[in-house]
């Protein structure tokens, strides 16, 4: 928990970190856009037509509109999540690269090609998405509380790579590396609590990633 708390502390504490999070934020609407419109847009025929197999009678198509809205807002915390995690290396590597140096001095000065970034976002997609999808699932559960795990091993397994990345350790070797720190379990407990509160989870979001590479930098003694 001390590492998300102190990762958002110092985010949104300093300023000047702030510049940091305009393009990741922005790339991130994008993407999140290029995603839901199609869907929004295509959901809800689709699902006036599973119900005409059923053979009951057909509700108007503003009733599935507004069923697809709910369900949209149900999840799109999940979806905004789960696409800063598949490119978490591209996004967040200029904030991480800044709490480290800020905090312990130095950091490594290694810079992932594009073409080695998106190669680590495409292995990434799996994984996160399938988290991503349990976590929609188990956020059926009293208070959403079941999606906290699933939420949380999504991001012990994708904000911990900015700071991998730099040591030229990718997906999944990363993953497994990140699994093994003491406070891995913490760590993602936190976030995926975190992430069950809208509007909350995307302002601690960049606290999530500075608290990752400060859980990297102090608990693996192979990237002092």
């Amino acid at each position: 928990m001390r590492y998300v708390l102190g990762g958002v502390q110092m985010v949104w504490s300093d300023r000047s970190l702030r510049r940091y999070l305009i393009a990741p934020f922005l790339w991130t609407i994008v993407v999140f856009l290029a995603v839901m419109i199609p869907l929004r847009l295509w959901l809800p025929g689709f699902l006036g037509q599973q119900w005409e197999r059923t053979g009951w009678s057909q509700p108007p198509m503003w009733v599935w509109w507004i069923v697809v809205t709910l369900i949209f807002l149900f999840i799109s915390s999940t979806i905004f999540f789960m696409i800063n995690g598949i490119l978490s290396g591209l996004l967040w590597e200029n904030l991480s690269r800044e709490v480290e140096e800020r905090l312990y001095g130095t950091a490594p000065q290694h810079k992932t090609s594009l073409a080695r970034g998106i190669a680590d976002a495409v292995a990434r997609i799996p994984s996160t998405v399938g988290w991503s999808l349990l976590g929609i699932v188990l956020g059926f559960t009293p208070f959403g509380l079941g999606a906290a795990y699933p939420n949380g091993r999504m991001c012990i397994n994708d904000f911990t790579s900015p700071a991998y990345s730099r040591r030229q350790l990718y997906f999944p070797a990363q993953k497994v590396r990140a699994n093994t720190l003491r406070s891995a379990g913490s760590y993602a407990w936190t976030c995926g609590l975190i992430s069950l509160f809208p509007i909350v989870n995307l302002i601690c979001l960049p606290g999530m990633i500075a608290g990752a590479t400060m859980m990297v930098r102090t608990e693996d003694p192979t990237c002092v």
